[in-house]
């Protein structure tokens, strides 16, 4: 009885993320949308919003068009909103190789603040997409963006289905 339970509660969790990964296939533009309130919230944030977006990581199992195309599609949503202004993807990695860092180096408040300074960004936002454990069409897209001055963290999860995956 307790393995049909347990079998009942693992389908009905299925279903549940399904539907919400069907509702949301336009996933990196609704992590975008959701993200922004949550950073403006913050008690320093300025009006503009200087981002400086990267791409964290991408798990083992997403291809890299998928990835890409994550990373393009969240980009393109805070490129339309009236009250953000990203930063110059090319400059990023500039910066990023001239100072040879690595995307492990920004767990570091001190690393953060210099890349914010010397791109002019006030956060610095990463992505992550990850394949869910539950079905291989469904990836879960984690945006993260840190506060130059104050490390004030604002962070969203969701589960998307890519397009052409429905």
């Amino acid at each position: 009885a307790l393995a049909r339970q347990e079998q009942a509660e693992a389908e009905a969790y299925v279903a549940r993320i399904t539907a919400q990964a069907d509702r949301e296939n336009n996933g990196p533009e609704h992590a975008a949308r959701d993200l922004l309130p949550r950073i403006t919230r913050t008690a320093h944030a300025p009006e503009r919003l200087r981002l400086a977006v990267l791409v964290d990581s991408c798990g083992k199992d997403v291809a890299s068009d998928i990835c890409t195309d994550a990373h393009r599609r969240f980009e393109a949503t805070l490129t339309d909103m009236d009250d953000v202004v990203l930063i110059d993807g090319m400059r990023l990695r500039k910066v990023l190789r001239e100072q040879q860092w690595q995307l492990s180096d920004f767990v570091d408040q001190d690393t953060i603040v210099a890349l914010g300074r010397i791109t002019g960004a006030t956060h610095l936002v990463t992505i992550t997409v990850t394949q869910t454990a539950v079905d291989k069409d469904l990836y879960d897209l984690s945006a993260r963006a840190v506060a130059v001055e104050t490390a004030q963290v604002a962070t969203v999860t969701l589960v998307y289905r890519p397009r052409g995956k429905m």
